[in-house]
Formats: structure tokens, C-alpha cells, sequence
């Protein structure tokens, strides 16, 4: 066992990935649309469906880290 301290967790701002996910979510839905056509006589149209999805998911998700880095930086400032 080491006799170091343990170092301090990283506060970092947690909204930037959330909305970063989302958007992400967004583009392939958009990438995948283009080839509807072609997932769908493959019977793998649920992939829109499931970055759609993922998008819609991302929007409350997005609003808790918006929530949690708020609190956090209270918590820092008192």
C-alpha cells in the first residue's frame, strides 16, 4: 500500500458531454436516414429508431447535468 494521499476528484463540468451526447445522437439519426431505404430492406430500420431515441433520452439527461454542475458550483462557492 502506497502512503500517498488520495488526490481530489476531478469537478468537472458535466453539461458539455450531455449536450455533446445528444448531438451526437442527432447526427447519426440524421447520417442514418439517409439510408433508410437501404436499412430497412436489411430489417434494420430500429437503428434510426434507437439514435432517435438516444436523442430524446439526451434531453433530460442534458438537464440533470445542467442541474448538477449549478449545484456544484454553489457547493464550491460556499
Amino acid at each position: 500500500m502506497s502512503d500517498r494521499p488520495t488526490p481530489p476528484a476531478a469537478n468537472l463540468p458535466m453539461t458539455p458531454l450531455a449536450i455533446g451526447g445528444t448531438v451526437l445522437w442527432l447526427v447519426i439519426a440524421g447520417i442514418l436516414s439517409l439510408f433508410s431505404e437501404d436499412l430497412a430492406a436489411t430489417g434494420r430500420s430500429w437503428w434510426i429508431d434507437c439514435a432517435l431515441w438516444g436523442a430524446v433520452l439526451g434531453v433530460p439527461g442534458t438537464v440533470v447535468m445542467v442541474l448538477h454542475d449549478r449545484n456544484q458550483k454553489r457547493r464550491q462557492r460556499d
